[in-house]
């Protein structure tokens, strides 16, 4: 798949890896995909006559399985995507027909982000902390109760997962800001009690809150399982690579990897991936978010949004347009939400323009700001449907008291 593949490859009859296949012209293709471009190849040698009605009813599975292992949104990971997208929307499969409805999606307007946010999560919570089969089985059925009956469970699974991620989330983040004072560039982290179904998640999480490399491992039986999380310019399996001789396996590529090792050599795991982050500088640690441009809220309208939607589907190599709006007003109605109170519902004005918009987790963010003054907002605008309805809103994605 997209993984890089180690140094020796297994001694096998064939390798399918679009990394290591000569002349293929396109290397990032996801499992899914690699999966995928075997079948065509050998539905068309086996001269199959149903090949292209098999390979069109597949491509919903691609759309999914591609983003949501985060692959680019490039190439042919591009047009694969955005053709399982459309099959979607016709809700020809009625498993992922069901698990829309129990994720309030309107099958017409599924798009990148329905996949990697509503359908994804959902699909995946069974394996994560329950059992995988029960996926499958959503996707096998070809029986309305059941579809209905199975898409229900694994929106309760996905719940206590989600119950289960948040406090791995708190534990790790309290170890991570001791380790952070201790000066450590790549921030490791384990725990006896943690559910191996969630430390990639919860890798994600920390390394988004402390803009700094991040691997969160379960220990278990003497055993450590664990996923690491990156961004530009820490390249984690070349890192790993630097640990091999504490490690019993790893993979993934240079923003996502695991790993299994033994727990006796979790602390010396942490000096060396430490020495390897080393070459991190402070500038390095800042977060940062990439904007295309200023623009007024009043610009924020159908014809925006029409012309936007040209450029899904978005994602990993094709992110949402980022926008920047100066001199905001925070109005009456911005306030917490969620369970536990960490996002935020804001309601913005400026100019004559006023607008909704939802800012996930920076509830802190707002106990920061005089909202007597103006504020900048970094968003990207985007629908919102509730009970029918579809408003133009803004998710906003950082804010600051305008200078």
């Amino acid at each position: 798949d997209h993984h890089l593949p180690g140094p020796v490859l297994p001694d096998a009859l064939a390798v399918i890896n679009p990394k290591v296949s000569p002349g293929y012209p396109y290397s990032m293709l996801a499992g899914v995909g690699v999966a995928y471009k075997f079948a065509q190849a050998l539905l068309e040698a086996l001269a199959e006559p149903r090949r292209d009605e098999f390979l069109d009813a597949m491509l919903e599975l691609v759309a999914l399985g591609t983003v949501c292992d985060v692959a680019p949104l490039d190439g042919e990971n591009r047009a694969l995507v955005a053709a399982g997208i459309r099959r979607l929307r016709q809700g020809r499969w009625m498993g992922l027909r069901s698990l829309s409805a129990v994720g309030g999606l309107q099958t017409e307007s599924i798009d990148s982000g329905s996949l990697g946010f509503v359908l994804g999560p959902r699909l995946n919570a069974g394996g994560r902390i329950h059992d995988a089969g029960l996926g499958v089985r959503l996707l096998l059925s070809k029986d309305r109760e059941e579809c209905e009956a199975l898409a229900a469970q694994l929106n309760a699974v996905n719940q206590q997962r989600q119950g289960i991620e948040k406090e791995v989330v708190a534990q790790a983040m309290a170890e991570a800001e001791t380790r952070m004072r201790a000066g450590d560039r790549i921030l490791v982290l384990w725990n006896q009690g943690w559910h191996p179904g969630v430390v990639g998640l919860a890798a994600s999480r920390v390394q988004e809150k402390c803009s700094r490399p991040a691997v969160v491992l379960a220990v278990e039986n003497g055993l450590a399982r664990g996923s690491a999380r990156s961004r530009r310019p820490f390249h984690l399996v070349k890192a790993l690579e630097h640990c091999s001789d504490l490690l019993d396996k790893f993979g993934g590529h240079e923003f996502a990897a695991g790993m299994t090792l033994s727990s006796a050599s979790l602390e010396a795991f942490r000096a060396r991936m430490n020495e390897v982050a080393s070459v991190l500088s402070e500038d390095d640690l800042v977060p940062e978010i990439d904007v295309d441009c200023e623009a007024s809220l009043q610009e924020m309208d159908r014809g925006m949004m029409d012309q936007l939607a040209r450029l899904q589907p978005f994602g990993q190599k094709n992110p949402r347009p980022v926008f920047v709006a100066r001199s905001c007003r925070l109005l009456p109605g911005t306030r917490s939400v969620g369970s536990g109170g960490e996002h935020l519902k804001l309601v913005v004005r400026q100019g004559p323009v006023e607008f909704s918009g939802i800012a996930f987790r920076q509830a802190e963010t707002l106990l920061s700001l005089d909202r007597e003054k103006p504020v900048d907002l970094v968003f990207s605008p985007g629908w919102n449907e509730y009970q029918g309805n579809r408003t133009l809103q803004l998710e906003v994605k950082d804010m600051a008291q305008a200078v």
